[in-house]
């Protein structure tokens, strides 16, 4: 699933610019916004999961971040007045922080000890190797069908695999 959020999430950050401009009517305190939103909605997603410390339904949440995260990134999409923008992206945010933090706990405490190293490896490789290339994927999606097009599109992406996830790997969402 990270692969997923690494090609389809995270492009939609370097289109926020343009978004700003294009979409918003902005400028680059819209831009400042918008991304200071986003933060501002992970940064409560941190925090919530680090005052949470030993919870029993990982899982659970890990799934409902991984849902909360596109659908919002939706609705985000489809505004076009900064106040509700900039709620939207935090709550996307927040989605997101959930998502990345606790997949990164379940994989470093579910791995065997000898494995742990390789797999973090992996895991590494696909968080930070895979964003760059969706953030091209997303510039040159936008630059024919627009920001809001492109955002829809990464979004529906992530909610057809993160229901496909919860379908078929209800494993998943009884980790602790």
């Amino acid at each position: 699933y990270l692969a997923i959020v690494s090609l389809f999430g995270f492009g939609m950050i370097a289109l926020i610019p343009a978004w700003a401009v294009n979409v918003l009517k902005g400028d680059s305190v819209t831009n400042g916004l918008l991304l200071s939103a986003r933060g501002v909605g992970a940064l409560v997603g941190a925090l919530m999961i680090a005052s949470l410390g030993s919870i029993k339904f990982k899982g659970k949440l890990l799934a409902i971040g991984s849902i909360v995260m596109p659908v919002f990134m939706m609705i985000f999409s489809l505004l076009k007045w900064t106040p509700l923008s900039l709620l939207t992206l935090s709550i996307a945010g927040w989605g997101w922080m959930v998502t990345l933090n606790l997949s990164n706990v379940l994989v470093q405490t579910t791995v065997q000890d000898e494995l742990r190293g390789r797999v973090m490896g992996v895991y590494t490789l696909t968080f930070f190797g895979l964003m760059p290339i969706g953030s091209l994927i997303s510039g040159a999606v936008a630059s024919h069908l627009g920001e809001p097009t492109t955002v829809m599109m990464g979004a529906l992406i992530l909610f057809v695999f993160s229901l496909v996830l919860w379908v078929y790997l209800p494993t998943l969402r009884r980790l602790e």
